[in-house]
Parts: C-alpha cells; sequence; structure tokens
C-alpha cells in the first residue's frame, strides 16, 4: 500500500504540473492575451517545428544502428495497443445499440491515444538524464508506429462518405512521421558526426520548448470548445472516458501482470493506454463525415479525466513491479 501512495504521489505530481501549464493557456485565451487565430499559429509551431527538433536531436544522438534490432518490441507493441483497443471499442459498440449512429467515432476514439503530446511532458518530469532522453527515444518509435495507425485507419473507421476526404497520403505525410523516418536514416548514414555543435544546439534548444508550447495549445483547445456551448451527449461522453481511461488501461496493465515484457516496455504500454484520445481526430472526423462536434466533446472529458487515470494505473502498475 506504501509503494502505491508512493507511486500515485508521484504520477499525480507529474500530471498535474503539466495540468497546470494547460489551465494557463486556458487563461491567456480567455484573457484575450492570445486570440484563437494565436493558438492555431502556436499549434502549427509546435507541429511543424519544436516537436520536429525534438525528435531528431533524440533519435540522432540516442539511437544506434547496433541497438536497432533489439528494438523492434516497441513499434510492435504500440500496434498491439491500437489493435487490442478497437477489438474492445468495436464489441462493445456492436452490443451497445444506442451507439449505432457513431460506431464509428467511438471506435475512433477508443483507439487511437495522443500517444505523443501528452506522454512526452510526462516523461521529461519522469526521468532525468540518460534515462529520460532513452526513455524519449522509445516515445518517438512507439509514437511513430501510433501515428501512422491514426493516420491510415481512423478515417476507414469513421467515414461515412458524406464528405470530401483529405487523401491518406497527406494525413500520413505530416511533418512528426517524415522527422522520425529521416531521423532514423541518419542514424544510419552516421549522419551525427556532420552536424556541427553550432547546429545542433539550437536545434535541441527549440526541441525544449516543446512541452509548455503543447500544453499551451492544449488549454486553448479546451477553451475554444467550451465556448461552443454545444448541448452534450453526456452517455456517449460517460461511456468514452469509462472505455479510454478505465477499461483499455485495466485490460493492459492485466496483460503485463501476465506476460512481464520489461521494465520500460510496461511502463510505456501503461502510460500509453491510460492517455485520452488523439487530437488530431476531431480534424480527420469533421473531413470524412463523422461527427465532429461529438468526438471533441467527449475528448474533453478524456483530457480532463486523464488526471485521475494516469495516477491510478502508473501507481498499480509501479506497486506490482516493486
Amino acid at each position: 500500500m506504501q509503494n502505491f501512495l508512493i507511486a500515485f504521489e508521484q504520477s499525480f505530481t507529474s500530471i498535474f504540473s503539466i495540468f497546470l501549464i494547460g489551465i494557463l493557456g486556458f487563461y491567456i485565451l480567455k484573457k484575450g492575451i492570445l486570440g484563437e487565430q494565436c493558438l492555431n499559429t502556436l499549434s502549427d509551431l509546435v507541429i511543424n517545428v519544436t516537436v520536429p527538433c525534438l525528435i531528431f536531436h533524440t533519435i540522432i544522438n540516442n539511437l544506434n544502428p547496433g541497438h536497432f534490432i533489439s528494438l523492434w518490441i516497441f513499434p510492435f507493441v504500440s500496434f498491439v495497443l491500437c489493435a487490442v483497443a478497437f477489438l474492445i471499442s468495436f464489441i462493445y459498440s456492436t452490443v451497445d445499440k444506442s451507439l449505432t449512429n457513431n460506431r464509428g467515432v467511438f471506435r475512433a476514439l477508443i483507439t487511437f491515444q495522443n500517444s505523443l503530446f501528452l506522454p512526452l511532458p510526462i516523461i521529461i518530469l519522469f526521468f532525468e538524464g540518460e534515462r529520460e532522453t532513452e526513455m524519449l527515444l522509445y516515445l518517438f518509435l512507439f509514437g511513430f508506429i501510433s501515428g501512422l495507425l491514426t493516420y491510415v485507419f481512423s478515417p476507414l473507421i469513421m467515414s461515412t462518405g458524406k464528405k470530401e476526404h483529405i487523401p491518406v497520403s497527406k494525413l500520413i505525410l505530416n511533418p512528426l512521421t517524415i522527422t522520425t523516418f529521416l531521423s532514423i536514416i541518419a542514424v544510419f548514414f552516421h549522419a551525427k558526426k556532420y552536424i556541427p555543435d553550432f547546429i545542433g544546439y539550437p536545434i535541441q534548444l527549440i526541441g525544449n520548448a516543446s512541452v509548455p508550447l503543447i500544453m499551451i495549445s492544449i488549454g486553448g483547445f479546451v477553451l475554444v470548445h467550451y465556448r461552443k456551448k454545444a448541448k452534450i451527449n453526456y452517455p456517449f461522453v460517460i461511456k468514452s472516458v469509462i472505455f479510454k481511461l478505465f477499461v483499455v488501461p485495466a485490460v493492459f496493465l492485466l496483460g503485463i501482470f501476465i506476460f512481464k515484457p520489461g521494465e520500460a516496455v510496461g511502463f510505456l504500454l501503461i502510460l500509453q493506454a491510460s492517455m485520452p484520445s488523439a487530437t488530431i481526430l476531431p480534424l480527420i472526423a469533421k473531413n470524412y463525415g463523422g461527427d465532429h462536434e461529438l468526438l471533441s466533446q467527449s475528448m474533453i472529458y478524456n483530457l480532463i479525466f486523464t488526471i485521475i487515470s494516469f495516477p491510478l494505473f502508473m501507481s498499480i502498475y509501479k506497486a506490482l513491479l516493486q
């Protein structure tokens, strides 16, 4: 019990510290210090500049070509997480007739998690030094596959055929997946020795700005949807929160207890399984005929309740590990 309480305090402190920055983003937009257009610009800055710099710096400095084969487990468990979550959502949404009109949205919400933007600051707060960079490397390898699965399969899951589709290639070829892929290729060509410090150091500094900018953007996202004051479909939202933040993590906690995959893999699995839904889903739903407003409502509540689900399951995992 003492191990659980210590782990819960650490987990809750880390997620709450991150949410405080999100609250700052909420306040900044609410007071008009930044407008909604600035929020879009800030999000573009994160996606196109700061996070790609962080990905490049982490991979180019920490990925060893000789160890690459041993890292296959992280892309693999990323696929397993999405596959199992989809199976859970598919079975329940098929049985629950109240979800008939929104099965695609429900399945996408449960299947695809925020695999990078929220786990990234959590790892930075949880670990220090070489262990931090090691876990960030694992996160980017995990997130690379998770992102691809989200971009490829979420349109198929939510598509109703009523909208003009965004080409899947445009979804896949985004700065995050491109940077991850090119960084891995650069490692095999030993590109690090050709990058002088006066270039590498600014890239590192820009990447370090990712965490506060991410959370300010998420806080602004919450405010934008709060202002719409749309009628909330509470039965749907409650079901999405229960399955995304409690059922899926519980299943993987049981799986980790049975299969004992190792500390790093177990940590990443619990971290990813207890994360809210991917932030790109409303955009995909809007362009593929899904109910993007309902999806956005659910995502906000998923995000809020992560402050409970993540400390709970991470604490159980750490207590069992010890």
